[in-house]
């Protein structure tokens, strides 16, 4: 059983996104949102979200040069200030100044996949020296303390636009992050979700997302021998309603083992391990 769902227009910026949602009934007590290729996603419109958002590996992250504050009276710095970094790299003269925010594991099988990490501000070279370096602020976001790290600017040349689109295999995974380590998100925001290459999604898949599930919780159902048994991932899928879907995202950089992806629409607040799921009927 077929039924059209209606036109869900999404305004990003200055790029529209129009899909065209189809509700299909993929089994008696599941049912998921299919949407259909619809227009192109500007990159614009998530640049600053790719240049602000480091997924590093813990071990990289933790060798990276720390900022040390130039002035022992200064708690924290701001635009135009210096700071000082020891062992940077040769030949790079502009930096960004990074902090880390939190971990990303899956809650299901507990595999690391790295750390998010905040762009706080940048920061260009003064002054080189093999015991010092000096470094002068020239944007921020936040104030810089010390302890936090900087990383060579990175130059990201990407397509000008990514197309919505279904995928050809199903996927299922989780919310592992939400932009800024908040513990809820809303439409237009970035969601981490630990699908990757590794499991084949590509740039404008999208993905339906459902509540939260019983599953972070180990919920268990009885056997007909007796005793509990807990339920996979695949298994809590079979509980889900219609009811349960509150919203969508679309993949826009793909990792190895992880996704950044854009919520286009939220029906409620996005929260960290909600599932996303592309079944295809």
């Amino acid at each position: 059983m077929r039924m059209l769902a209606g036109i869900i227009c999404l305004t990003l910026g200055l790029c529209n996104v129009v899909i065209a949602a189809e509700t299909v009934k993929l089994s008696p007590t599941m049912r998921v949102i299919h949407s259909q290729q619809g227009k192109p996603l500007a990159r614009n419109d998530i640049m600053p979200y790719l240049q602000n958002l480091y997924i590093l590996e813990e071990k990289e992250y933790e060798s990276l040069p720390e900022v040390r504050l130039a002035e022992a009276d200064v708690t924290f710095i701001g635009i135009g200030d210096a700071i000082h970094v020891y062992d940077i790299p040769k030949d790079v003269t502009r930096f960004d100044v990074i902090e880390a925010s939190n971990k990303l594991a899956d809650p299901d099988n507990g595999d690391k996949y790295g750390l998010v990490a905040n762009k706080i501000g940048e920061a260009y070279l003064e002054i080189s020296d093999k015991k010092v370096n000096k470094l002068r602020i020239t944007k921020i976001f936040a104030p810089v303390f010390a302890g936090m790290k900087v990383i060579a600017e990175r130059e990201l040349k990407l397509p000008g636009t990514i197309y919505a689109k279904n995928g050809d295999v199903p996927f299922v995974g989780r919310v592992i992050s939400l932009t800024n380590s908040l513990e809820m998100e809303g439409i237009y925001q970035t969601a981490v979700v630990n699908l990757g290459a590794k499991q084949g999604i590509t740039d404008g898949t999208l993905l339906s997302i459902y509540k939260r599930l019983a599953t972070k919780y180990r919920k268990k159902r009885p056997l007909q021998a007796g005793g509990n048994e807990v339920l996979s991932i695949e298994e809590d899928m079979r509980s889900l309603a219609l009811e349960d879907r509150i919203g969508q995202l679309m993949i826009y950089k793909v990792m190895e083992d992880v996704s950044l992806a854009i919520i286009s629409e939220s029906k409620s607040p996005i929260t960290k391990y909600d599932l996303v799921i592309n079944e295809l009927n």
